[in-house]
């Protein structure tokens, strides 16, 4: 069975490009999940937020039968920005809704690579929420990540925010879609915003353990996965760019607003499937937050725009 699933997993990898397979939607989750007795398949490897817009199937799936699920998945195994000690299942953990974890790399390291394969193949009309719910023929109640924080990790939240004067907003100034060193805000802009709130209010940065921190003049400390959860969690507000951070704060519910930077997110997408370009703000972007496009900027428009909306 393993030189099969090597053979599969090395076919199909020959065209990255396109997403869009020939193989029904979730055919090799669906089909390792089932061989494994377990109830779901998930993909994992080094985007947080692609493991995220998942986590709501899982909550819809084992509401819809009743009990917790078992769920077929692999480690996290992140480029940069790892801490020590990182957790293998930061998204999972504590999660009700899962009664058991199965190490797919631990069956065989080819499955994990075929479920991931076809993370974007089904029908693409709306968020990647409700794309990934409709083959199952689910609806999700909220629209937004199901992440979970044991008492612990929010009280740890709390106690290392507590320094800082409320409101407190959380900032991720960087992310693979934010932009490069030429742009105001790479640094500029942010600092302009921590200043214009001072003594109003407090600013935490969240960024990748030893990796994208922009060393600005406000509160930032190296964390894991789990500890910005609960940064984010115990903040009041976030700002920040399309990334993992804002998928968390929308799934705890804090006033969000997200930047983006559409040419960036353009040249990140489309070489994926043609089509995901101009589809990246509906596939990804989430309508209770306040997302706004950096594009053709001239007169400091986006930044008046959050300073008003601060």
């Amino acid at each position: 069975m393993n030189s099969k699933i090597d053979k599969e997993s090395n076919n199909s990898n020959n065209h990255p490009s396109d997403r869009f397979l020939d193989t029904p939607p979730f055919y090799y989750s669906d089909k390792f999940a089932k061989e494994n007795d377990c109830d779901l398949a998930a993909l994992s490897g080094d985007s947080i937020g692609n493991i995220l817009v998942f986590s709501r199937l899982v909550e819809e799936y084992a509401l819809s039968i009743g009990r917790p699920i078992k769920l077929l998945t692999a480690p996290i195994n992140l480029l940069v920005g790892v801490i020590k000690n990182e957790e293998k299942y930061p998204v999972w953990k504590y999660n009700p809704f899962i009664s058991e974890i199965v190490n797919a790399e631990e069956i065989n390291k080819g499955i994990i690579g075929l479920i991931n394969r076809e993370q974007d193949n089904y029908c693409q009309f709306n968020h990647m929420i409700e794309n990934i719910c409709s083959v199952y023929n689910l609806r999700p109640r909220k629209l937004k990540p199901s992440i979970f924080l044991s008492q612990e990790e929010m009280q740890w939240g709390l106690e290392t925010l507590s320094h800082l004067p409320r409101p407190v907003i959380a900032i991720h100034p960087s992310g693979k879609s934010s932009v490069n060193s030429n742009s105001k805000w790479y640094y500029e802009n942010w600092e302009i915003i921590i200043k214009e709130f001072y003594a109003k209010a407090s600013f935490v940065e969240i960024s990748k353990f030893d990796y994208d921190k922009k060393e600005l003049s406000t509160f930032s400390i190296p964390t894991s996965i789990r500890q910005a959860m609960s940064l984010i969690w115990a903040s009041d507000i976030f700002i920040g760019f399309d990334s993992a951070p804002a998928h968390i704060a929308t799934a705890f519910d804090k006033p969000a607003l997200v930047l983006w930077n559409i040419l960036r997110k353009n040249e990140l997408e489309e070489p994926f499937q043609e089509g995901f370009g101009p589809a990246s703000l509906l596939r990804w972007s989430y309508p209770q937050n306040r997302n706004i496009m950096l594009l053709g900027e001239r007169n400091s428009e986006i930044l008046n725009l959050i300073i008003e909306y601060l």
